[in-house]
């Protein structure tokens, strides 16, 4: 068992902190939740915020400092900018020798060191200090900003009593009852499905601006049916609801304002946008977006681009074709350079003339003002270019899901289902609620609970598809076909949605599912 452990796991087990027991019992939380083990075994009381300290310097050969009383001089704390501080809940304590001790509370962050040496330009030394105290010490050398700070971010992470409980589907957090805890409880931030779609310019011209849209998403954005823009999307990931991301994208050879942006999770739709501006010519190499959050990476979106110097290329491609026949028709009225010169060049000085006769100064203005028009509407910026428009592909389903919070619309939809209004849309609002908790359980067993009340004809065919993907999230590969097959014989019809859902991803490869779907496909 202690093999896969983190090492200062292994010092509590040793010190008699923790047994066994809750090893495993922190263990299925951290796997099911992807909690961290610090935060799993101080929620359920396993462990203190000090004991783990205390164990993670010891199995690092770490020093623990108090943060509480300490004051740290100016001169030291100006030798890290106040961003890098708050963005990295680090703090500079002291100089020793050639190095910069820093406290942290996560020393095992390799990252963290590298990124800290590389713009300080220092070597560092970490020592141990939990993470609340590093973050009120932040506030208390730097001072308080207008904006949220790391402290008052942080807070519903670290101040939070959350009672984990073991239910038949997993483990579900909720708030921890008032023996739990002394301390003042927040409300547990809610786990959150997303999905981040990207929407660009597949083909660009060298030193122009070019739209790109990010959007963070429950459902799939509708593509837009515009030439040259490409749409791409990541498979789901689970983040905090409230929670701050990083949005990057990535074009090698080209310049993105702003270079990354920062976005808050929440019920609706986010976006960012930017501005790309090519300065290479062909195709751009691992071109992607990342979204990361507390340096992390959540999702990755791989784009396919390409730059091309576009008007130059059909110029020269349409010259090559049409010239060999301009040269013969004008060898055939002999307007070409070598009869002209055995006429001694008659016609060329005749149109020569016509020209200087032409070109008065009214002409001229004339024709140089068309020219600027023209100009101006070739180069303007295009209704085509604003695309920031976006519309979700199950807005019925959306619709359907409620637009308040997921926890008032399953008891809203519980309460109906009680009282008799035993509707199939009932049902569906209540299942999809109970997803967007993150209890997929439960939003199965209440489409099978609509099976046996209402039977099996009065459910829709997203009603099927939507059992199909839960029993495919829990593993239920056999059911997951069945709901499948189900739903297509009810009238499921979404190749695209099918053939691209991570949802189910643990049944693709099956010959069932490649049945079902290239007979919707080709519209059997």
């Amino acid at each position: 068992m202690s093999a896969s452990l983190p090492a200062f796991v292994k010092v509590l087990l040793r010190r008699g902190v923790v047994t066994p027991a809750h090893v495993e019992q922190c263990r299925t939380v951290v796997t099911t939740t992807g909690t961290r083990w610090e935060s799993a075994l101080v929620r359920l009381g396993h462990a203190t915020d000090d004991e783990v300290i205390r164990a993670k310097a010891e199995a690092l050969h770490l020093r623990v400092i108090d943060l509480a009383e300490l004051v740290v001089p100016p001169e030291v704390i100006e030798l890290m900018p106040e961003s890098v501080a708050r963005e990295n809940v680090v703090l500079p304590v002291a100089v020793e020798a050639n190095l910069l001790v820093v406290a942290t509370s996560d020393p095992g962050d390799g990252d963290v060191l590298q990124k800290l040496a590389f713009i300080l330009n220092r070597h560092i030394q970490f020592v141990l200090a939990p993470r609340e105290e590093i973050a009120e010490a932040i506030d208390r050398h730097y001072g308080n900003t207008e904006t949220e700070s790391v402290d008052s971010m942080l807070a519903e992470f670290t101040d939070t009593a959350i009672d984990f409980t073991e239910t038949d589907g997993g483990w579900k957090c909720d708030d921890a009852p008032p023996s739990a805890t002394a301390g003042v409880r927040r409300k547990a931030r809610r786990s959150v499905e997303r999905r981040a779609t990207v929407r660009y310019y597949e083909r660009m011209n060298p030193d122009r601006l070019y739209p790109l849209l990010v959007v963070l998403s429950r459902a799939e954005i509708e593509k837009v049916a515009q030439a040259g823009v490409g749409q791409k999307q990541s498979t789901t990931f689970r983040v905090e609801a409230g929670s701050v991301v990083e949005i990057e994208p990535i074009l090698p050879g080209c310049d993105c304002y702003p270079p990354r942006a920062q976005a808050t999770v929440t019920d609706g739709e986010v976006r960012a946008e930017f501005w790309v501006a090519p300065h290479v010519v062909g195709p751009l190499r691992a071109a992607r977006v990342v979204v990361r959050q507390d340096g992390r990476p959540l999702a990755e979106v791989p784009l396919e681009a390409c730059v091309s110097r576009e008007a130059a290329t059909w110029l020269l491609a349409g010259l090559s074709c049409v010239l060999p026949f301009v040269l013969l028709l004008l060898k055939h009225f002999r307007l070409d350079f070598e009869s002209q010169s055995q006429d001694g060049f008659g016609v060329y000085a005749h149109a020569a003339n016509w020209v200087i006769q032409m070109l008065t100064p009214e002409t001229l203005t004339v024709l140089l003002l068309i020219a600027t028009l023209g100009l101006y509407l070739w180069l303007r910026p295009r209704r085509r270019d604003l695309f920031w428009d976006i519309k979700p592909v199950a807005e019925a389903e959306a619709e359907a899901a409620g637009a308040g919070e997921p926890e008032e619309e399953l008891q809203t939809c519980r309460e109906a289902i009680e009282r008799g209004d035993r509707k199939a849309g009932t049902y569906s609002r209540a299942a999809i609620a109970a997803h967007r908790l993150g209890d997929t359980v439960e939003a199965l067993v209440i489409l099978r609970q609509a099976e046996v009340d209402l039977g099996p004809d009065q459910l829709t065919p997203g009603m099927w598809y939507n059992m199909a993907c839960f029993a495919a999230l829990l593993g239920q590969t056999a059911a997951a076909l069945g709901y499948l097959r189900k739903a297509v014989a009810a009238g499921y019809d979404n190749a695209d949605k099918m053939r691209t859902d991570p949802d189910l991803a643990s049944v693709r490869s099956s010959a069932e599912y490649r049945r079902l779907l290239a007979g919707i496909s080709v519209g059997v």
